[in-house]
């Protein structure tokens, strides 16, 4: 970075700042005075581009890539009011334009002396002009400081994350100064420097809410994230442990005074009632989850939404109170304390609690003046410890005071039982008395076992308390190891006495699952106040009384079914109510809604301190879901998407449901709703069951009168099959390979080469820059500058069997995670086996450079300046263009022109004949042995200045096509022979390979290709929300079309831009193809060819921002002209339609100011002259083309004789 900033005077930012709280990106640009260089003119309007968004757009939109495409893409997206997440494997932006001096295996990497072929001009994004002192044709590096430019003005940096699949070593510096250094996986980028949002508060009413404080880290506190994120909300959370999840997180030593879950809990609501609505749980992922894979679930949900950087773990919340002015700003001063016992005060906008009621521990140590023994309670906890306890102890006693009804996970079928939570029964229930219902579920349940026979019926009826789920406790009081007790009467000495007086002797411990008691030590008592395990709490969330509704509890309901829905959908409310969007009624109104909801419960449930805060499940999300607008309407889905609406009538009510409409909706809700039942069943298709032939029975008859749906109300489709329609394919090697191979770089796979090489009888030379081996592995104290390092108490993450050489395996008394320096001495080991050293070193004299494009060219020019002879080996040849254009302006603003355009598409033999004989007039290309067979336009030519002086001197020498490898000989298809090669550069391209896609996306049809409609979406998806942006071709500059590709993908994302039928992409696709086949010479390259403008255009048309020339004209005759006869560069796109940019049409007029402004180092006296002739014949000659351009644009299409200038005789040796 300091060699970029000598290069560029400017002041570059850091590329990997980012922020650990990202602000919203409604808040509109930054301010004049943080606008970059001297750009900042052309960025002058404030606030947003667009429109609140409708509800139907898509809102989290995944970027594949940090470089000038990814840039465009976060960019676009935050236009258009999404949630860009970009993942860069490295640890930078610029992706290839980033020069690395150890590029990754297999990786592309540019050279150190690489200048960019196309002017800052035409490859600039179209609303932020490269500053001016810049040079027309810039060094990487350079380039690389307009990306960071670019970024910091539009503040993308906080949507990448760095190296997802590395570790970070992250140094923090408290408010002391104190510095503290902690490891962190590369996955989750949580720290970086601030960056404080421009939040005009002025523009806010006083009662909304900005800066929320979130006491709780567990699955109601991540929904609570999340939410604020989704409504603009500046979420920090308080978490006292280390990690994220709350109650679920097992700790083998819990904290005083808090609860702990068991080692082996698995959770008793299945994955997709329990899951957060716009997030499914893998389908891999089993029904029921242990508590470990519900912590996998929360960390995946954590780092998909980026909710890490908002927690500040290790700090506990000590009082939350209100400020002085309570009354008019509605805000909160929370006192936190970190683990060092330094206490904080800051000042927040709202709080939402998100401790629950699982958390301080029921502990009636009062009422027992004993010892230990049983287990006490017969709730979820104290049945699943009894369990646990009888599998090692010689008797457990289950002590309960009441009895319960025990549930079972597995449901009908097989099915987990929860997901028979279905409107129509809750509207059977609503309309039916309860008793019946009571009697239905009774008679079930005690088809199972005898509760009474078990000992455990209680008294009450089976809705009247929350109910026990558990699989295993009736077998375990069958064989004897669980006996049921009643109620502890007391405790004598080491026995039990219990209320029916019998005594067991000889007790060694006593489990309390006595329940938990609520608490809030840090509210005051006026706020929310806790009375016999009770709060009043209007809908369970926000305390009446508050002036200002800026605090909620989450989470404190115990419904019959999962938690994280429904806190998920408090969340979803309560940041609804911070920001102003909705609004409570009137106080008393709410506390007539308290009471009676108590009233309700009383009549309903036992007594008890475990019912204070029961919830129906589907009642209480509906109830909530409506007070935001996000309750689904059953009769508009019957009668829009009739298979929709059966789903979420007849099936089970999963959270998904909720975000079909409303605030937060989501575009994968339908499909999640329609794919439940496979993600249900796929955890359990183990093992493939043999056909048998069905016979017609009751069934098949409910299959014929609902078909579609089986007796569960699952839908059932059939087998879809498909199948893969265009795999992948690479171009096959000669399998006649060079007996003498370069390995670069010693590391682990360098050495694994070499050994290789050796089995096969290859001779390898292996290139290592270090002096050792072991490449990334190698720890080093002071690293080398611009080289990767581990840091010295790095462990491998694969054990040692499974990651060791084949034929060598780790030594046995290795352990099955290595320290870094046993893998390094492992290494050496090998080396040593094999004698692998011997062929380790660094050597270079001869070189073979296979390839002419850019890079090949490039390279060979610089190999010429060092190597004893370069050989440039090429298949066609190629057409060379200079950078240089006419008067020394850049090429491509006096060639790329709409005038130009015109004229290649009409009169394409005319405009091959006259380029090729500039450029040979510039140099001979046949003498050169450059020229290729097929015409100028037909493919991409080389942009390389100096290539012809390498070659006229003799250092580079141009080579046919190598037809094989004879040792350390090269031998080319005409016959010559070259020896003693030291080594070969492979510049043959890229493969286009997408492994992460789908394969029904990729074809081997006409060369390796994405089947992409206009080169972006795949039009077989049934859903537009995949867009492929930058895989283009072209002769001009990629970045506009990569941004003018972002900008289209985005309205299609937030469903302002519609796609076409699929029969018509595909169409579209195929004329596309075979244009280009015809056009251009066939190779893997042409499938991704473009006409740049062309292009722009047909994109820019899609999004209603393609420029009138005739309104151009007509309204502006000075810009209209520069856009017709002036370069095309990517600022035509931001005068008209979304994305309107009021800076376009100055940048436009002054775009030669700022081409030459870098050029202008010598002021040059002024001489006057008068215009002559030769100004005369170009203004006519200008006027002649302009109407031969009309005519052939009225027509449609030129005269033949225009068309194809072979009809003439010698037309080629003009």
């Amino acid at each position: 970075m300091a060699d970029r900033q000598s290069t560029a005077p400017d002041v570059i930012p850091s590329r990997r700042q980012g922020t650990s709280e990202i602000s919203p990106p409604l808040l509109g640009p930054p301010s004049q005075s943080e606008k970059c260089g001297d750009s900042a003119g052309y960025n002058s309007q404030p606030g947003s581009r667009y429109p609140e968004r409708l509800v139907t757009m898509a809102r989290r939109i995944a970027i594949i890539g940090g470089g000038s495409s990814g840039l465009a893409c976060i960019k676009c997206c935050l236009d258009e009011g999404l949630e860009p997440v970009c993942f860069e494997s490295s640890d930078d932006i610029g992706g290839l334009w980033r020069f690395k001096e150890n590029p990754e295996p297999d990786h592309a990497s540019i050279y150190r002396s690489l200048i960019i072929n196309t002017s800052k001009e035409m490859m600039c994004f179209s609303d932020f002009p490269i500053p001016a002192h810049f040079p027309n044709y810039m060094h990487n590096s350079l380039i690389m400081d307009y990306f960071c430019m670019y970024a910091e003005h539009f503040q993308l940096l906080p949507h990448i994350r760095f190296q997802v699949r590395g570790q970070w070593d992250v140094v923090t510096v408290n408010k002391d100064g104190r510095e503290r250094s902690s490891i962190f996986d590369g996955v989750l980028v949580c720290t970086g420097h601030h960056v404080h949002p421009n939040l005009p508060l002025t523009d806010f009413p006083v009662t909304m809410a900005r800066r929320i404080a979130i006491i709780g880290g567990g699955s109601s506190g991540l929904a609570c994230i999340k939410c604020c994120l989704d409504e603009g909300l500046e979420p920090v959370c308080f978490e006292s442990s280390d990690d994220i999840g709350g109650l679920w997180r097992f700790k083998e030593n819990p904290e005083p005074d808090h609860a702990s879950i068991y080692r082996s809990l698995i959770i008793n609501t299945s994955k997709e009632m329990m899951c957060f609505s716009d997030f499914p749980i893998p389908a891999h992922f089993p029904n029921y989850m242990h508590n470990s894979l519900i912590m996998d679930y929360f960390s995946m949900y954590a780092e998909h939404f980026q909710l890490l950087p908002h927690i500040r773990f290790q700090t506990r919340v000590k009082s939350v109170k209100q400020r002085p002015d309570f009354s008019r700003s509605g805000q909160w001063d929370v006192v936190t304390v970190n683990k060092d016992g330094r206490e904080r005060s800051s000042i927040f906008d709202g709080v939402l609690v998100c401790t629950g009621h699982h958390v301080h521990p029921n502990l009636p140590l009062t009422d027992f003046p004993g010892k230990k023994v049983v287990v006490i309670g017969i709730g979820n906890s104290g049945g699943d410890i009894a369990v646990e306890l009888s599998r090692v102890t010689k008797k457990t006693l289950l002590s309960t005071r009441r009895g319960a009804w025990i549930l079972n996970r597995v449901g009908k079928n097989g099915i987990p039982i929860d997901m028979g939570f279905r409107r129509h029964r809750a509207g059977l229930q609503w309309l039916l008395p309860l008793s019946l219902f009571n009697n239905m579920g009774e008679r079930l349940l005690n088809k199972r076992f005898n509760h009474s026979l078990y000992g455990l019926q209680p008294k009450h009826r089976l809705f009247s308390q929350h109910p026990t789920v558990n699989d295993e406790l009736p077998n375990r009081i069958l064989s004897g190891t669980v006996a049921v007790k009643p109620n502890v009467r007391e405790f004598r000495g080491s026995s039990v006495v219990f209320e029916d007086g019998t005594v067991e002797q000889d007790v060694y411990a006593v489990v309390f699952a006595t329940g938990y008691r609520i608490s809030f030590p840090f509210l005051p008592s006026f706020v929310v106040s806790v009375s016999d395990n009770k709060v009043s709490l209007y809908k369970y969330v926000f305390p009446p009384a508050l002036e200002r509704p800026t605090l909620a509890i989450i989470g404190l309901v115990q419904p019959l079914g999962a938690i994280m829905p429904i806190s998920e959908m408090q969340a979803r409310w309560a940041t609804r109510i911070f920001k102003g969007l909705n609004k409570l009624p009137p106080a008393d109104t709410m506390q007539k809604d308290i009471e009676r909801k108590s009233e309700i419960m009383a009549k309903r449930y036992v007594a008890s301190q475990r019912h204070t805060i029961q919830v129906d499940y589907l009642t209480y999300m509906d109830e909530v879901a409506a007070l935001i607008g996000a309750r689904p309407s059953l009769m508009g889905l019957l009668l829009r998407d009739p298979r929709l609406g059966l789903s979420v009538l007849l099936g089970p009510c999963t959270p998904y449901q909720y975000r079909l409409s409303g605030p937060g909706q989501w575009a994968g809700a339908r499909s999640a709703i329609l794919t439940q039942w496979e993600r249900v069943e796929e955890p359990l298709r183990t093992r493939r069951v043999p056909h048998r032939p069905p016979t017609v029975r009751g069934h098949a008859l409910h299959s014929l009168a609902c078909p579609g749906w089986d007796r569960d109300g699952r839908e059932n489709d059939g087998e879809k099959s498909g199948t893969d329609l265009f795999p992948l394919h690479f171009p096959q090697w000669s399998t006649e390979m060079a007996c003498r191979v370069a390995v670069i770089g010693a590391g682990c796979s360098g050495l694994a080469c070499i050994k290789c090489c050796l089995d096969e009888g290859l001779e390898p030379v292996c290139f290592e820059s270090s002096d050792d081996i072991g490449g990334l592995w190698r720890f080093k104290e002071k690293p080398e500058a611009g080289q990767a390092n581990i840091y010295r108490s790095v462990t491998v993450n694969t054990s040692k069997e499974i990651m060791s050489y084949s034929d060598f395996p780790v030594p046995a008394q290795f352990p099955n995670y290595m320290h870094n320096s046993r893998l390094l001495e492992y290494f050496h080991l090998y080396a040593e086996h094999f004698q692998l050293r011997p062929h380790i070193r660094f050597q270079g004299k001869r070189v073979v450079v296979i390839g002419i494009g850019n890079s090949g060219g490039d390279i060979a020019v610089e190999l010429s300046r060092a190597a004893k002879q370069v050989y440039l080996s090429t298949r066609r040849g190629t057409w060379l263009a200079s950078r240089f254009g006419d008067n020394g302006l850049p090429k491509d603003m006096v060639s790329s022109t709409r005038l130009a355009a015109l004229l290649v598409r009409y009169l394409p033999s005319l405009m091959n004949w006259a380029v090729e004989r500039k450029l040979n007039q510039q140099f001979d290309h046949r003498l050169y042995g450059l020229q290729p067979l097929h015409s100028f336009y037909r493919q991409n030519p080389m942009t390389n200045d100096e290539l012809p002086s390498r070659i006229i001197s003799g250092e580079l020498v141009v080579k046919p096509n190598v037809r094989e490898f004879r040792g350390s000989s090269v031998v080319f298809e005409d016959g010559t022979v070259e020896t003693e090669i030291d080594s070969v550069v492979f510049a043959t391209g890229y493969s286009y390979e997408f492994p992460f896609l789908p394969a029904s996306l990729v074809s081997h049809q006409r060369g390796l290709r994405l089947a992409l409609y206009k080169h972006v979406f795949p039009p077989r998806l049934e859903h537009p929300t995949l867009a492929v942006v930058g895989c283009l071709n072209t002769t001009e500059a990629i970045i506009p079309l990569s941004e003018m590709q972002a900008r289209w993908a985005t309205r299609v994302f937030a469903g302002l831009v519609k796609l076409p039928p699929e029969k018509t992409m595909l169409e579209d696709i195929e004329k596309t193809v075979r244009e280009m086949e015809q056009k251009y010479t066939c190779s893997e390259r042409s499938p991704f060819q473009v006409d740049y403008i062309l292009y722009l255009d047909s994109l820019a048309a899609q999004i209603g921002a393609r420029p009138s020339l005739m309104g151009l004209l007509l309204r502006d005759p000075r810009l209209g002209l520069s856009v017709l006869l002036g370069p095309c560069t990517p600022y035509q796109y931001r005068l008209s339609g979304p994305g309107q940019w009021a800076g376009a049409r100055s940048a436009i007029l002054t775009q030669w100011e700022r081409v030459e402004e870098p050029l202008r180092t010598r002021r040059v006296p002024h001489r006057p002259r008068a215009p002559g002739l030769a100004l005369a014949l170009r203004v006519s000659a200008a006027a002649l083309l302009l109407s031969a351009a009309a005519v052939v644009y009225i027509r449609g299409e030129p005269p033949a004789l225009l068309r194809d200038l072979s009809v003439l005789p010698g037309a080629w040796t003009l």
